[in-house]
Parts: C-alpha cells; sequence; structure tokens
C-alpha cells in the first residue's frame, strides 16, 4: 500500500504538470535558446499518442502550492522535489533536478493503458550519478540501455510483471528520464531527451499537449472504435442471454433497436475524430484554479469535423448564469434549427424502433404530434438546474419560438404517458393534473405520476410483514411536474417530489450563479463562444463540505477561430478536497 506522502506527491506531480505557468513560450527548448542536443534526434515512436511540453516545472508547482494549500503545502517545494518523492529517489537528489528548465514528456501505447516517460534537466550530471550510483551509499546500480543509463535497485534481478515499477534513467544530455516501466524507458526515452528538447517551445499554455494527426488517425481512432464495437457486442450478446433466460422479448424496448440508434450517433462522432487535423491541449495556472484548454483542428477538406464545428451555435452564458447559485449542477445547451430538428426526428425514431409492435399506431400518431409540437415550439437553448439540498428535483428552461406550442406539446406528452407501453414501462397507476396559482409566479399546471406500489422485501427475499394484521408492507411512489409559459418566449418546468418549490426556484432564485464570483469567473472566459455549457459543484454533493465556498468544474464546448474548443476549469477548492482525499483525510 502506498504511504499517503508518496500517493499525493504522485497526486501533486499530475496537478504540477497541468498547472504549468508560461514563462518562455516561443525560447528554443533545452538550457540556452538555440542549444543543441548533444546526441541526434530520432523518429517518433510509431505508437505515439501525444508529445508534452512544461515551460516552467518550478514556477508551475509554487502556484498549485499557493493556491491548493492545505495538505498539499506539506510537499517539497519544487517540481524536482515532486519528482524524486514520486519515484522515491533521495532528496539530495532533487537538488540537482533545474526546475527552471522545460520539462518533456510523451506518451505513447494503447490508448487505454498508455506508457509515458518525462526528462527533466539535471543541473550537475556528474554530482547526480554520485549519488544515484557511483557513491558508496547509492541505492542504484547502472544498467546502460538504448542510449541512456537506467537506474536499477540494488539487488533487484528484475521487475515483477504483476506490479511493474517506474523506472529511472540518466543521460549524457543531463536529463533525468522517468518512464511507466522499463520496456517504455529504453522505447520513449531517446525520443523524449534527443527530440523534444530540439524543438521550439510551442505557444500558448505553460503546459502543451499536442496530439498529431499520425496519433489521431492511427491509434485514437482504431482504438475508439474498438471499443465501441466492444461495447456493442456485449449489449446484444446480454440481449440475447435475457431472452434465452426468460423466454421472449424485453418488457419495455428494444435493445437490438436501441443500440442501432447509438450506433448511428457514435460512428457520426468518431468520423469527426478521425476528421481532426491536430489536437492541442493548453494548461494553465489561475488565481483561483487549473484551466484546461484543448483545440481540435480539422482538416482542411471541408469533412465531418468541419461541417460538425461550422454546425455548432454559439452565444453568451447568460441562460447558465441567471440559475440558482446553489445549482448542484448547472447546464446550458445550444442548438440550431436544422439540428433541432434532426435531432428531434431522430428521437421520434429511436423511440418507435425500440418499441416495434408495442406501439399502437394510434400511440404512433401521439409521439409524432408530441415531436412536431416541440418543433414548433422551437426551443434554442435549453438551461437546467439539478437541485440536490431539499427538496431535490430538476428544473428546466427553454427559451422557446411559441410558448403555447410548448405547453401544448407537454400536456401531449403526459398524455401519452398513460398508454401502453409507456405505462405498462413506468408502472404508473394514474396521472392527475391540477392548476395553482404560485406567489410570484404565476399559474402553473401541475400534473402528480403515482406509480403502482412496490412490495419491500428483506434481503432474505422474504417480504418484510408490517405491524397491521400482517399484510405486506407497501411504499407508494410518486413524482410531480409544474411547468408554465413563463412570458411569451420561455417555458420553465420543474420536476421531483416537491415541483412548486423547485419551479419557484428556479425562475426566481435568491441567489443566482452571477452573484457568486466564484462561479462568475470561469464562465465570463467563454465570451460568446459556447454552445454547451456544464457547471458542477463537486462540494454541494456531500453535507460535510456543501457550505465550504463555492468551487467549481466548468467544463464547455464551442468554437473559436473557427476551430472547436472543449475547456475546463477547476476550482482550487476541488483540488484542495481532492488532495485530501487522496490522503484519506
Amino acid at each position: 500500500m502506498r504511504s499517503p506522502l508518496r500517493a499525493l506527491s504522485a497526486l501533486a506531480f499530475a496537478l504540477a504538470l497541468a498547472g504549468a505557468a508560461c514563462s518562455k513560450c516561443g525560447e528554443q527548448a533545452g538550457e540556452d535558446a538555440g542549444a543543441r542536443a548533444l546526441e541526434p534526434p530520432v523518429p517518433a515512436p510509431a505508437s505515439l499518442l501525444a508529445d508534452v511540453y512544461v515551460t516552467s516545472p518550478n514556477s508551475s508547482w509554487s502556484k498549485i502550492q499557493r493556491g491548493v494549500g492545505g495538505a498539499v503545502g506539506i510537499l517539497p517545494a519544487s517540481a524536482g522535489g515532486i519528482v524524486c518523492a514520486m519515484v522515491g529517489l533521495e532528496p539530495a537528489v532533487a537538488n540537482e533536478v533545474d526546475g527552471t528548465a522545460p520539462l518533456f514528456g510523451v506518451v505513447a501505447g494503447d490508448p487505454a493503458a498508455p506508457g509515458f516517460a518525462l526528462a527533466m534537466k539535471l543541473s550537475d550530471l556528474r554530482k547526480a550519478r554520485a549519488l544515484l550510483v557511483d557513491g558508496d551509499t547509492a541505492r542504484y546500480s547502472p544498467r546502460e540501455v538504448a542510449g541512456l543509463t537506467e537506474l536499477v535497485p540494488k539487488g533487484e534481478e528484475a521487475p515483477s510483471k504483476d506490479a511493474p515499477r517506474l523506472a529511472i534513467g540518466v543521460t549524457k544530455g543531463s536529463y533525468l528520464v522517468v518512464a511507466s516501466n522499463a520496456d517504455e524507458l529504453a522505447k520513449l526515452g531517446p525520443y523524449v531527451t534527443r527530440t523534444l528538447p530540439t524543438r521550439p517551445l510551442p505557444e500558448g499554455g505553460a503546459i502543451v499537449v499536442d496530439v498529431p494527426r499520425a496519433s489521431i488517425a492511427s491509434v485514437l481512432k482504431p482504438k475508439v472504435e474498438e471499443l465501441w464495437e466492444g461495447a456493442k457486442a456485449y449489449l446484444l450478446a446480454e440481449d440475447a442471454r435475457v431472452r434465452r433466460d426468460r423466454g421472449r422479448a424485453p418488457d419495455f424496448g428494444d435493445p437490438a433497436a436501441i443500440v442501432a440508434a447509438v450506433d448511428a450517433y457514435a460512428v457520426e462522432r468518431i468520423a469527426v475524430l478521425a476528421d481532426l487535423e491536430k489536437m492541442r491541449i493548453d494548461i494553465d495556472v489561475v488565481d483561483d484554479g487549473v484551466v484546461i484548454d484543448a483545440r481540435m483542428v480539422p482538416l482542411a477538406s471541408g469533412g465531418p469535423a468541419r461541417v460538425w464545428t461550422d454546425a455548432m451555435t454559439t452565444g453568451d452564458t447568460a441562460p447558465i448564469v441567471s440559475l440558482p447559485a446553489t445549482s448542484a449542477v448547472a447546464a446550458l445547451l445550444r442548438d440550431g434549427e436544422a439540428q433541432r430538428v434532426e435531432g428531434l426526428r431522430g428521437f421520434e425514431k429511436g423511440i418507435a424502433s425500440s418499441l416495434g409492435a408495442r406501439l399502437a399506431e394510434a400511440d404512433g400518431k401521439k409521439l409524432h404530434d408530441v415531436v412536431e409540437g416541440w418543433i414548433k415550439a422551437g426551443p434554442s437553448t435549453l438551461s437546467a438546474s439539478l437541485f440536490w439540498d431539499e427538496p431535490r428535483g430538476l428544473f428546466l428552461r427553454a427559451a422557446v419560438r411559441d410558448a403555447d406550442a410548448a405547453a401544448i406539446a407537454m400536456k401531449g406528452a403526459l398524455d401519452l404517458l398513460r398508454a401502453s407501453p409507456f405505462k405498462d414501462g413506468l408502472q404508473l397507476k394514474e396521472i392527475a393534473t391540477a392548476n395553482e396559482d404560485v406567489s410570484g409566479v404565476g399559474k402553473v399546471s401541475v400534473a402528480t405520476l403515482l406509480r403502482e406500489p412496490k412490495r419491500d422485501d428483506d434481503k432474505g427475499g422474504r417480504r418484510r410483514v408490517a405491524d397491521d394484521a400482517g399484510a405486506p408492507a407497501t411504499k407508494k411512489e410518486s413524482a410531480a411536474i409544474a411547468w408554465l409559459a413563463d412570458g411569451a418566449k420561455a417555458f420553465s418546468i420543474g420536476a421531483g417530489e416537491e415541483p412548486l418549490p423547485i419551479l419557484r426556484g428556479g425562475i426566481k432564485p435568491d441567489k443566482k450563479i452571477g452573484d457568486e464570483p466564484a462561479l462568475v469567473r470561469p464562465l465570463k472566459a467563454l465570451g460568446s463562444n459556447a454552445s454547451s455549457v456544464l457547471v458542477i459543484q463537486p462540494l454541494r454533493f456531500d453535507p460535510r463540505r456543501a457550505e465550504l465556498p463555492a468551487a467549481p468544474v466548468v467544463v464547455a464546448l464551442g468554437r473559436r477561430d473557427k476551430d472547436a474548443f472543449l475547456r475546463i476549469d477547476v476550482a482550487n477548492g476541488v483540488l484542495r478536497e481532492l488532495a485530501r482525499w487522496q490522503m484519506g483525510l
């Protein structure tokens, strides 16, 4: 079992890589601008996934320590110290690691379990070797492999195949190399120490991860296809097994049809991935967290990636900023007219094909009318909020073209739930509707969905007996939905056991996301380029941490300068609690 210090050091090193502070972008890599490698460069590995450049490791780690604080503050103060703690080297070796020089990395192999190698510059190779292999108290023996010196723990004949250790080496060019195992040290060490240092440091974030075209086409795309084909085969095999065991088709939905519908979507997304020219991931530390920004550049041929990128509908974050600041999760989705119509009709087709003959002709007509009603309503923007405090529930708000059409479609959807197989599949007993006047909101429609009672069994499979006449205990289950046309161009829904407080809290929150500075900063950085945004406040899911200062994770997909981007902001508060969890605190 790893010690808490070793575990936290590994986490801290990952954070340091994820947060390098850019101070030397555009300079030549190596000891000095224009310096040449002592040994000739070597070709990139055939299974290359990504090249990694970190401009100033010490500056990165310093910002992480100041921002995260807490348990991270007890760790070594330099990037070299973190590396040495992670791999178990003597602290004195850290003094010989130049944390002001760039760090280089490479990731290669199977994307599901990749290998890696990292290289940091040594200030004095002779001193480092004396500490590691040449001195009387050195704990390692040298072994020459692939033009570098692997450091093998004395007394070790061979690393365990079941639990391979990290491999360590030094080079004639004064680099300390850490690799995922001895094989990767030999395969990737020469590339990370002799090729990457000869390249100019890329502009952008202080840590830059470059995924080239060859990696996308030859490694990533085949792996994603393999994973999806395996998932499809598993789902279809499970469907066949259930049919054999039960002697009949599933009670609700045809898994084969569902897989076919999902397959079409998956194939489209894989085609987008395969059509990318490159991906570049910039990672930086800001005052209150870490920012990861991935830029996806389509090929110039105008293929699926370009079509997908150009079809994005982008805008500002105003719809999500108006949601409650207490949202455990808040989301914003945008669609253009063509994408919205295609998506809704694809949804209709998927439902109809999955139900097959179980969907009566009249019910199929109802389904079609509901879909056409939503198309007429024209919801261009959808925002959502998950309430995790009591009462729990979900709030939805759509910017629509026709609020009355949305209300009609909502009633049609509820009427459709009364029809088999929806009623049977959801085990609905009845749907009761009513209208209520809600203070400050207006006249609200409410539908209560009552489910058939379930009998509770104990773990031994016997029914739990109630005190009254020995009758089996039952549990009454219900959920409710409240909705209203909130103005001519908005339609709002609250769902949960108590939908009215949820609806009111979503429309008129006591405090909005826009009132909380920690939530505003990452949203403001998106400008008017966001297509989809997800704001997660992980600490709100833990009652012990729910009252801590706001600490969001913000994920956004959009288009910037004709390229697609995926941006992730992680607050220091989340990193701090992650470090505590890693320490077992």
